[in-house]
């Protein structure tokens, strides 16, 4: 909420912070609806103004859902409901890979055990195939062609960077504009932690 704060503040435009229920209690599809609940209801709200959807890790996945989800389904509406923007920090977008070329190659930088990984993607799948792409939509090869502009922000030595690319690349080849980058040196959900060196001077 701090992190959201000082954005809300720097950018002078609201933001809304959506306490969507969580796993183990509410496992999948749960959260996502909750997101998507919010969603419809500002968008009926504020149908006038510019309205973004963003989330960090595991949030991010959630953000990634519910818009391709209103994307397609905007399809056959007379009035497009699709996000103006989609904002994600260190997506977690494929629960089923923890093995993969960055997670090898920063396991001993990241703080994010492969292990815990595993339980909470369990936890959250609630007996699905983590491979499925409701759960991991990282592993969709192609998106809707209603879907917003997407903006990717993550750090340069997280364990997630193999699968944060592979989604952008996904994305680029289905023609929707992505602007992606990364910050060298940097972990998973890095900006969260600007506090840490303070000040003004920070890689966000």
């Amino acid at each position: 909420r701090l992190f959201l704060a000082k954005v809300a503040k720097t950018s002078g435009i609201p933001i809304f912070s959506v306490n969507y229920r969580k796993p183990p209690e509410f496992p999948f599809p749960e959260p996502g609806r909750d997101l998507l609940g919010v969603y419809r209801a500002l968008r009926r709200q504020h149908d006038r103004q510019k309205l973004f959807l963003g989330g960090d890790s595991a949030g991010g996945n959630l953000a990634l859902e519910v818009a391709r989800t209103v994307a397609e389904r905007s399809l056959s509406e007379e009035k497009s409901s699709t996000p103006d923007g989609l904002v994600l920090l260190s997506p977690w977008v494929d629960l089923s890979e923890t093995s993969g070329r960055s997670w090898q190659k920063f396991k001993e930088i990241d703080f994010i055990p492969a292990e815990q990984a595993q339980v909470v993607a369990t936890l959250y799948a609630a007996g699905r195939q983590l491979d499925d792409v409701q759960i991991s939509p990282g592993c969709r090869m192609s998106w809707p062609k209603s879907m917003p502009p997407v903006l990717l922000e993550y750090g340069g030595c997280e364990v997630f960077r193999s699968q944060i690319e592979k989604l952008s690349k996904a994305l680029d080849e289905s023609n929707i504009k992505v602007e992606a980058s990364f910050e060298d040196g940097m972990v998973h959900g890095y900006p969260l932690f600007d506090f840490l060196w303070g000040g003004d001077d920070t890689p966000f």
